[in-house]
């Protein structure tokens, strides 16, 4: 990690050379962009749980002309339904932490591609 470390700083004054910027308002923009990064994360986590509920409320609708008891969701549910929302919950979770530590995700990004370029 410290090898990690040690290979980014350079990276990082050498891009805030490039672009006229220091390395603050580098790392002040990579939190923002975090940022964003959750609250897109977060509308397509709302998304997928608002299609699961769609499906799911289509498919009980469909499945006994109206009524709500059927049990003829139940396998669609477990097809469709259930994956929507499992990928809509931990969309939503991830993005949440993103939103609430904009700091780690942003150090994390840069470690994981400095090292990649090391490997």
């Amino acid at each position: 990690m410290n090898e990690a470390i040690d290979k980014l700083l350079p990276v990082f004054e050498k891009l805030a050379q490039k672009i006229g910027e220091s390395g603050e308002g580098i790392w002040k923009f990579t939190i923002e962009q975090q940022k964003l990064d959750a609250y897109s994360g977060l509308f397509w986590g709302l998304l997928w749980i608002l299609l699961g509920v769609f499906l799911k409320d289509g498919f009980v609708w469909k499945g006994n002309a109206g009524f709500r008891g059927s049990d003829d969701w139940i396998i669609p549910g477990i097809i469709f339904w259930i994956p929507c929302l499992f990928i809509g919950m931990c969309m939503l979770i991830e993005n949440i932490k993103r939103k609430l530590n904009p700091q780690y995700y942003a150090l994390k990004d840069l470690l994981d591609s400095v090292k990649e370029q090391i490997d």
